[in-house]
């Protein structure tokens, strides 16, 4: 598994990702670290109240009608705060 830039890469198509019926440590990692891409939502501001990883960002459905208030990005490694407006 790689993860270049920023970008998630996926395990290359000729590594073992299944073996003995349980995903290999690469290919776990590879889907740990594509979930951390995935943007997530919820009503409010997150900050305080949502854990996200480092650049995931964040959709506040409460306010997507008004621009520039809506999507939020994660500027901390863990945790709950770090929430910055985009």
């Amino acid at each position: 598994m790689a993860e270049l830039k920023g970008r998630v890469v996926p395990p290359n198509v000729l590594d073992v990702l299944i073996e003995n019926g349980l995903g290999t440590q690469d290919f776990l990692g590879f889907l740990n670290n594509l979930a951390k891409t995935a943007p997530l939502s919820g009503e409010g501001s997150p900050e305080g109240a949502v854990n996200g990883a480092f650049l995931q960002r964040y959709v506040d459905i409460d306010a997507i009608a008004t621009p520039g208030t809506f999507e939020y990005v994660k500027t901390t490694p863990a945790g709950n705060t770090g929430w910055k407006l985009t």
